[in-house]
């Protein structure tokens, strides 16, 4: 477990346990990407470059809450994440305006827009796409996994709407917000996009 998770929670009245059911939903069942693996990534991205952030801590919540609910069956995971994160971190004594924060981070992994205008909110959701431009080895493990949340989906259904997906993204002008992530990951993210697409629009 990362040194910054225990350090930010357990300063925090009740944070120890709170952290520990989160990680908890992060361990359960059906969950072969989006799990702890997925956080402790995310958060060697921000601690490479903690001293660009302004509001490390709070990033850091948003982080450990942005899909603490996860079901790939429905469509509201963000908004019920933000509200397990307001209503746990303002238990915990956080300032109004520091919840408020981190609610519109996690809001903003909804369609991977940030809904405010700083260097924090656009760091946060390029960790959460660093995946993207990993090696072909991680990347392969990523898409395996990925598959593996949606083992319900009919094949075709899935391949269909996941190429419908990453074209979106590969169809943006930047796939990463900060010049840093830009620099060393967006090449390596559009070959691999690339390349899933290709296979799952030509499957063997």
């Amino acid at each position: 477990m990362p040194h910054a998770w225990i350090d930010i929670f357990h300063a925090h009245d009740g944070g120890k346990e709170i952290l520990l059911k989160i990680l908890d939903s992060y361990a359960s069942a059906g969950r072969y990407y989006h799990n702890t693996q997925h956080l402790i990534e995310m958060t060697g991205v921000l601690e490479d470059h903690a001293d660009k952030l302004q509001k490390f801590e709070n990033t850091v919540f948003a982080l450990l809450y942005h899909d603490v609910v996860y079901d790939t069956r429905a469509k509201d995971n963000e908004e019920k994440s933000a509200i397990q994160a307001t209503s746990e971190l303002t238990a915990m004594g956080l300032k109004t305006e520091e919840v408020e924060y981190i609610r519109d981070l996690i809001l903003s992994t909804k369609k991977h827009q940030p809904l405010r205008d700083d260097f924090d909110t656009q760091l946060f959701l390029d960790a959460d796409l660093a995946i993207l431009g990993s090696d072909a080895v991680r990347y392969q493990e990523y898409m395996e996994a990925i598959r593996r949340e949606y083992a319900w989906v009919e094949d075709a259904a899935y391949r269909a709407g996941r190429a419908q997906i990453l074209e979106k993204f590969i169809g943006r002008d930047r796939i990463y917000f900060t010049d840093v992530i830009y620099a060393t990951h967006e090449e390596k993210a559009r070959q691999n996009i690339a390349t899933e697409i290709d296979v799952l629009r030509n499957p063997p």
